[in-house]
């Protein structure tokens, strides 16, 4: 079930770490649900009240969601709780029931303050499951702008020195308003797959956000360590399209240096909402780019509709309020749909495709019940070039034309048999 989870953050370990015992104490009928009780521990035996409970649902997770939530927290423990199908706080008693008994396979992860345990289980029985909590080792960091006041909402990476690169951890905290952000070891489950398992506790805190250097903050588990911003603003950020409402667009975008070429892994991802999104100290007088992987508001699923890359201009020294806009009208919204030989739709599929002799266009379309899909297509360059586009693989693909379009229009490939 967790190997969508460990696309971006790690794969988890299938031991089952920190179980106790598959019987819980008995649980008194005052508990709201009608699952499985879970009773929450800490190290020494006793309850932890107020913990934060969730369980993944191997039926309700979906690969690209935990791609975006992955890349948006930057943090294993927060793309769980985001993915989670359920989530209690546990009564005095260090208990919390679940809604229903959940399927096969199931993974239940509990924190409170620096206490995490999680642990994955073929099933959960009447008697509950007693989950052991494990204190994480914690580091500070103050980020301070550019003329020495405290920064808010500055996301930090915990990562581990070294060359020829730094190996960062799957875990982010944001800094609050007074410029400090805790950040909490990761998990051993979060370090499979690491390239070197870190030793000792020498960390640096990354700053996750546009900047042309990279701000490293030497941490320890004692001390303070601090960093300064360069000059920054914030940026709000529009999508715009005239064929379409002025808020019809959702999805994430990644915003870094133009310097970085087309993919960079120094910031996050932020979520659009309403085709808008504010992103944080961005630095100014820097050339930049923009990554957007693009979805429509109300969408079934949040069911992403295509990807674009944008170069956006550099936030002027003393730009007041800067704002930019990314038109999606460019290309052409194409839409049809997937059916097999014998005429029958290929519902819930996935299939690669591009504008034949544009690989920069590459797509997976994913199609709907009735194997209809929705491809907002955009690319740099002349779109009046496109006539064909190929779905499915060199050999089992097929090559569509394109019907003439306007940019900006939509255009139906009808129904496309693939082999």
């Amino acid at each position: 079930m967790l190997r969508v989870l460990a696309i971006l953050c790690m794969p988890l370990l299938g031991a089952s770490l920190f179980l106790m015992s598959c019987a819980s104490p008995a649980a008194g009928d005052e508990l709201p649900g009608r699952g499985p009780v879970i009773t929450v521990l800490d190290e020494a035996g006793g309850p932890v009240a107020d913990a934060e409970l969730w369980i993944l649902d191997r039926r309700t997770l979906r690969a690209e969601a935990a791609v975006l939530a992955s890349r948006i927290t930057g943090d294993w423990v927060e793309t769980s709780l985001r993915l989670a199908a359920e989530v209690q706080r546990t009564d005095p008693g260090g208990r919390a029931r679940l809604s229903q008994t959940p399927a096969p396979g199931v993974f239940v992860a509990a924190r409170s303050g620096a206490l995490f345990g999680s642990v994955e289980v073929p099933a959960i029985g009447r008697d509950g499951l007693v989950l052991s909590l494990r204190p994480r080792t914690s580091y500070r960091a103050r980020i301070l702008d550019s003329e020495g006041r405290p920064a808010e909402g500055v996301p930090l990476t915990l990562a581990v020195p070294g060359e020829p690169r730094l190996e960062r951890l799957p875990v982010t905290a944001i800094t609050g308003p007074d410029g400090v952000a805790v950040l909490l070891e990761p998990p051993a489950e979060a370090l499979v797959g690491l390239r070197r398992v870190p030793q000792g506790t020498e960390r640096v805190a990354l700053a996750r956000v546009a900047t042309r250097d990279p701000i490293l903050v030497p941490v320890n588990p004692v001390g303070l360590g601090e960093g300064t911003l360069p000059p920054t603003s914030d940026l709000a950020l529009r999508l715009t399209h005239g064929g379409f409402p002025p808020d019809h667009w959702g999805g994430v975008i990644q915003l870094f240096p133009a310097r970085n070429g087309s993919r960079s892994d120094v910031t996050l991802a932020s979520e659009l909402v309403d085709s808008e999104v504010v992103l944080r100290h961005v630095e100014r007088d820097l050339d930049l780019r923009a990554v957007l992987v693009v979805s429509e508001m109300g969408a079934s699923g949040g069911q992403l509709l295509g990807s674009f890359s944008q170069l956006v201009e550099a936030v002027g020294a003393d730009e007041v309020r800067p704002a930019r806009e990314i038109a999606l009208d460019g290309g052409v919204l194409l839409t049809g749909r997937l059916v097999d030989k014998d005429g029958r739709p290929r519902g819930g599929a996935s299939a690669q495709a591009m504008v034949e002799g544009e690989p920069s266009t590459t797509w997976s379309l994913a199609t709907g019940p009735g194997g209809e899909f929705r491809w907002l297509l955009a690319a740099p360059g002349d779109p009046s070039g496109w006539s064909a586009i190929r779905i499915g693989g060199r050999r089992d693909g097929v090559s569509v034309p394109i019907p003439p379009f306007e940019p900006g229009g939509t255009a139906s490939l009808g129904d496309i048999v693939l082999p």
